[in-house]
């Protein structure tokens, strides 16, 4: 599926196990492994996977059935952040360094913590169910917004 640099994932396994501690989880965590039965899996993944994972461009989705989080690289590595200003200071500098990206990387695993702690299927992270008879309310998502 979506494949990150060593650091990018160290990273993204540094965050979901804080905030994953922090929410109470004590489940075995994994990111990128193999789907198990009783651990949380954070799968990076891409638009073409959509149809596999549910999981659209910049979105997130929680899978109950497979207690998996899917996320799109994008969220994790914006590959269009070094062209923005292209000649000024966004140019000089790389994802590691910004932190607003590991900011809203850790907003959007928590999110979707908020709705594996409700154990109901999230509409992708943008939708609020809009297109999926499924998906999450409106209420539903503000609530995984709240979640710790």
């Amino acid at each position: 599926m979506g494949k990150l640099d060593g650091a990018l994932e160290a990273r993204l396994k540094s965050q979901f196990k804080w905030l994953s501690i922090h929410a109470g989880f004590t489940a075995p965590l994994a990111v990128n492994q193999e789907l198990r039965r009783g651990q949380i899996t954070v799968v990076v993944t891409t638009p073409k996977f959509e149809q596999l994972t549910g999981c659209g461009s910049g979105n997130a989705i929680f899978d109950p059935a497979l207690d998996a989080i899917f996320i799109d690289q994008s969220l994790v590595n914006p590959v269009d952040l070094a062209v923005i200003g292209s000649k000024g200071p966004y140019s000089m500098s790389s994802v590691e360094t910004f932190g607003f990206v590991a900011s809203y990387a850790s907003f959007v695993l928590a999110h979707e913590l908020g709705h594996r702690h409700a154990r109901k299927k999230a509409a992708a992270f943008f939708y609020y169910g809009l297109n999926s008879p499924d998906g999450g309310t409106l209420q539903e998502e503000e609530a995984a917004d709240r979640f710790p």
